[in-house]
């Protein structure tokens, strides 16, 4: 079964501003917050995809 759009759309924009702000601040540097904040995306939605920062990274580095 194929994801729903929304959900792929999501994942999408949570992986790209983890890649823009772990090459502008290091990803040590990073939280949630901040991925969420230049996503779009509400810090609770975050938790339906991922449990933490380690995750989402894993499943960018799996798609790339």
């Amino acid at each position: 079964m194929t994801q729903d759009r929304r959900i792929r759309r999501t994942q999408k924009l949570l992986g790209e501003a983890l890649i823009d702000l772990a090459l502008e601040k290091g990803y040590r540097n990073i939280t949630i917050q901040e991925v969420t904040e230049r996503a779009d995306i509400g810090y609770r939605t975050y938790f339906r995809h991922y449990a933490g920062l380690d995750e989402l990274l894993l499943a960018v580095a799996d798609t790339r």
